[in-house]
């Protein structure tokens, strides 16, 4: 099921891994090394798995802030749209009731 990928290792050459293993389901951030590496680069495989999580943390704070200020101006748009329903309504009442004044203006 995991990809296999060609790596260059430096100084190793061209070797066949599997060690980027990513599952179609998650984001393209959700990528770890799994598969074992020469011992010099171990320290660059836990790097970049910590790197990555971080990343992929990062980036869903965002999506939650994202997702925080779309329900924000959802309720904006809608408090706006209430408010203008009702200065509508009131600004019609309010000519009815110039109109009625008027006509009692003229009566007397």
């Amino acid at each position: 099921d995991q990809p296999t990928k060609r790596i260059d290792c430096i100084g190793k050459g061209e070797v066949e891994s599997s060690i980027l293993s990513r599952s179609t389901s998650l984001s393209p951030l959700q990528i770890k090394a799994f598969s074992p590496v020469a011992e010099e680069f171990e320290p660059i495989r836990a790097q970049f798995n910590q790197s990555t999580a971080a990343l992929e943390e990062t980036l869903g704070g965002v999506m939650t802030g994202v997702s925080s200020i779309r329900s924000g101006l959802d309720e904006i748009n809608t408090a706006s749209n209430d408010l203008a329903q009702r200065t509508e309504q009131q600004a019609a009442s309010l000519e009815q009731t110039v109109a009625a004044l008027s006509e009692v203006t003229r009566g007397v």
